[in-house]
């Protein structure tokens, strides 16, 4: 599970393109994502990545620490986000996914904006 959430960060968030085919391979139709105090729905979701390639001209990942539990893998990460506009934006994540038939099918995320100004990306839609 560790393995697929690397893979899915790097793949999914770190890529320039979105790939609807791309984001079915990691996560469920019943996916859902609680970011802060918003929660998005699988199709939400795939809403929120096609913005975030809208908006964002790089993503820069760095994963500080995993852990496995039962159906569940806790990320603590690092992004650093370059928009379009070239402004800079760091981002720190603490993430947990759970999975289901090896798919992710929840995510309970704290995203907050460390450095840079705007809206935080973690849920634009």
């Amino acid at each position: 599970m560790e393995k697929i959430v690397q893979e899915m960060l790097h793949q999914i968030i770190e890529s320039k393109s979105y790939d609807e085919k791309q984001i079915e391979v990691y996560f469920s139709p019943q996916y859902i994502q609680v970011v802060n105090t918003t929660v998005l729905d699988f199709e939400g979701f795939k809403k929120h990545i096609q913005k975030l390639k809208a908006v964002v001209d790089s993503i820069n990942l760095e994963i500080l620490h995993t852990g496995v539990g039962d159906h569940c893998v806790f990320t603590n990460h690092r992004v650093h986000v370059v928009l379009k506009d070239q402004s800079s934006h760091y981002y720190k994540v603490m993430a947990m996914f759970v999975f289901e038939e090896n798919k992710i099918i929840r995510c309970e995320e704290l995203t907050y904006l460390v450095e840079g100004e705007g809206d935080n990306l973690g849920a634009v839609v």
